[in-house]
Parts: structure tokens; C-alpha cells; sequence
């Protein structure tokens, strides 16, 4: 696809990223909840292309401890998503 400008290619490019039914989506993490006595954390997300946080709770994966701020990638999960970890740049 052609696009006259760089800003035209980037809108493009994270709307397609950050389509609702992409199996993959990026989002910011806006607020954490760190798993208590054997319970799962849990994780509200601001995805990319998005002005305010998600009202849902994702889960993470074990391996992940999210932290505020942190871009991650998410994988859909039934009719959720599931937070799989930390992405390093962009």
C-alpha cells in the first residue's frame, strides 16, 4: 500500500496492530494487582490506539510480574485476552 505520509503509515500500521480480533494486541499497563495467598495478579491494560484503561482484569502469565508503565503483548483467550509479558521496545 502506498500512504503519503509517515504519520498515514503509522495510523495503518496500529490500527491493524490493535484490531479487536487480531489474536495479538499491544497495550500499556495502567494498573496492577499482584496475585495474594496463592491467587493469580491480575492487570488493567490501555491498548495502543486507545485514550483510557480497559475496565477488564487480565491475567498474566507466571513468568511476568507487570509492572506500571510497562508495554506488553497480549494473546486473546476465549473472549478475553491474557497477558503473555513485557515488551522491551518498540
Amino acid at each position: 500500500m502506498m500512504y503519503d505520509s509517515a504519520n498515514e503509515k503509522a495510523f495503518d500500521y496500529y490500527n491493524n496492530l490493535n484490531n479487536k480480533n487480531n489474536v495479538f494486541r499491544l497495550g500499556m499497563v495502567f494498573y496492577v494487582r499482584p496475585g495474594e495467598n496463592g491467587e493469580e495478579g491480575w492487570a488493567e491494560i490501555t491498548f495502543f490506539g486507545e485514550f483510557e484503561a480497559s475496565k477488564k482484569k487480565y491475567n498474566v502469565l507466571g513468568s511476568y510480574v507487570p509492572k506500571l508503565g510497562d508495554c506488553v503483548l497480549l494473546a486473546r483467550v476465549n473472549n478475553s485476552y491474557v497477558i503473555l509479558g513485557k515488551v522491551n521496545e518498540l
